[in-house]
């Protein structure tokens, strides 16, 4: 009777406890279904000399697990697979991949992550004994010191590299450089602009050292330069009409005077009542002014020149630049305005090797004839006379005393025109 009515007086607690007991029961057994699923999961792979990641991605889709993993590392060290399984569970598909890569995986829930080995795996019959070793480190901080010089032993400005890292250093204003942290079999990369880049193994040796390099020569696009006489163009920039005359198209012709030169290459200029030793009237495109100055202006290295271009040596002559319209006026000013001709002179260039040049010119003439005098025959006299007498020359003045006398022809002329004779 007491147990039962005890029974009948407390039956709530009881039934509670019962039922979360069972509840505890059947949560234990679908979490044990549930890894045991996770962990025998089935994969099926028939690959041949595949990439590993392909192969990875393949165990993902399948498996239904998720991949964390550095694609740099799993694409560098990842060897080519050759696999054939057929319905094998996740681990042991997952330890045959990589039984013979230098990469391991760990397994934590449903993510499979892919990382560089950490410990060395000894192979006992048909499992693995893992051995936690350290892995040797091959970098042993060593550093180089050393100098960059060029073919002279000029100091060089240059950068130098660890090849496949980021460790760089710069040379000093003596060339001088100092590079830490660098493995003893690296090899040292060597650049700048004006050298050609040079590799270096250093194979142990961090003793200071001389790294000798060769200066980098470039070819540029040949650049026609004009000379405007203030600055030199490219001749693609300068505006208005002009004619270049360079050293080799100047030294075609032969003569001892620039203007018998300039004047048979030159188009649009001509020398007018050039005399033996005068420089003469020099045109650019004809006369230009009606009263002011017609004389063209001469430039010589960039100052005006007002002497006589002939007694400028045309073997000194580098190059003449002959400007003919309005553009040099806009440069010069007004005495422009009947044309420049721009001479530059031959001068030095940096490192320029002594040179000598003998230049010679040689005119062949007749032989002077010294008895000859330059006569004419009297009837060619008479004729002349009888014209110029039938023009009236001279009868305006012939009261002027200061003049010379009648020629005879006019003496007889005279007499003749009134009846004398």
């Amino acid at each position: 009777m007491h147990f039962a009515a005890f029974g009948k007086l407390m039956p709530y607690p009881i039934t509670k406890t019962l039922l979360r007991m069972k509840l505890t029961a059947l949560f234990i057994f679908l979490f044990a279904l549930q890894s045991m699923a996770e962990t025998y999961a089935q994969v099926t792979l028939q690959e041949k000399n595949a990439p590993l990641e392909k192969v990875l991605q393949s165990i993902k889709k399948q498996s239904g697990y998720d991949l964390v993993y550095q694609k740099e590392i799993v694409r560098s060290k990842g060897k080519p697979v050759a696999i054939h399984l057929i319905n094998a569970t996740l681990v042991a598909a997952l330890d045959m991949l990589f039984k013979d890569q230098d990469l391991d995986y760990e397994l934590i829930g449903k993510i499979i992550t892919i990382k560089e080995v950490s410990t060395m795996k000894t192979k006992l019959g048909n499992d693995f004994l893992l051995i936690n070793y350290p892995i040797r480190n091959e970098l042993i901080d060593i550093e180089i010191k050393g100098r960059i010089q060029d073919e002279n032993g000029n100091p060089v400005l240059a950068t130098i590299k660890v090849k496949g890292t980021d460790n760089t250093a710069s040379t000093d204003e003596s060339g001088n450089f100092i590079l830490k942290n660098v493995d003893k079999n690296a090899t040292l990369i060597v650049s700048a602009v004006n050298i050609e880049t040079r590799e270096i193994k250093l194979d142990g040796n961090s003793e200071f050292r001389i790294i000798n390099v060769k200066s980098k020569i470039s070819g540029l696009a040949t650049i026609e330069v004009v000379s405007t006489g203030y600055q030199q163009l490219p001749k693609e920039r300068a505006t208005g009409s002009f004619s270049q005359v360079d050293n080799k198209l100047f030294n075609q012709q032969v003569s001892t005077d620039i203007l018998s030169r300039l004047e048979a290459i030159t188009s649009g200029l001509t020398v007018v009542g050039r005399s033996t030793g005068g420089q003469g009237q020099i045109r650019v495109r004809g006369v230009s002014t009606i009263n002011g100055i017609r004389d063209v202006l001469i430039v010589v290295d960039n100052f005006p020149y007002e002497g006589n271009i002939n007694n400028i040596n045309p073997n000194d002559v580098e190059s003449i630049t002959v400007l003919k319209d309005a553009a040099a006026a806009s440069i010069w000013g007004a005495k422009a305005g009947n044309g420049v001709i721009i001479i530059t002179t031959k001068k030095g260039k940096f490192n320029q090797p002594i040179s000598i040049e003998f230049n010679s010119n040689l005119t062949v003439v007749d032989k002077p004839d010294l008895y000859y005098q330059p006569t004419i025959p009297s009837k060619d006299i008479i004729e002349l006379e009888q014209f110029l007498f039938s023009r009236q020359h001279r009868f305006s003045d012939t009261a002027n005393v200061l003049r010379p006398p009648f020629s005879p022809v006019y003496e007889i002329l005279f007499k003749r025109r009134r009846g004398l004779i």
